[in-house]
């Protein structure tokens, strides 16, 4: 049995010891986190980017859209809801790792958004 539905059966109140063990390669990839890991020290930035990534500025063409990047309009505010360290060294670094996001935000869309126009001009 999976871990993930041992551990759903055991939410719903069944003992864990009656349930089936898991196989041993279950075990193995539950143990290794799925994907590549994220730094703890960019939790923030991301935290961030994420939080303004509807806060996009864009502009349209025969082309297509391109997103040119986020608002900054709204960056502090949502940074101190997010309760991300405000002093001027710390707002200096986690913006820094925040534009690092950006840009890999602004590159995912941006390639998506060609795809999408190349789709629709039948090339």
């Amino acid at each position: 049995m999976e871990p993930e539905l041992v551990d759903e059966f055991v939410r719903l109140g069944v003992p864990r010891e009656t349930l089936p063990k898991p196989a041993p390669a279950a075990r193995a990839a539950a143990a290794r986190p799925a994907g590549p890991q994220l730094a703890r020290h960019l939790h923030g930035a991301l935290r961030l980017a994420m939080a303004l990534r509807t806060q996009k500025r864009a502009v349209a063409g025969m082309g297509g859209v391109l997103y040119l990047g986020l608002d900054y309009a709204r960056l502090d505010r949502t940074a101190r809801e997010l309760r991300l360290p405000m002093g001027r060294r710390r707002r200096q670094v986690w913006f820094r790792h925040f534009q690092v996001c950006e840009v890999e935000m602004l590159r995912v869309w941006n390639t998506r958004q060609a795809e999408v126009a190349n789709q629709g001009a039948g090339r």
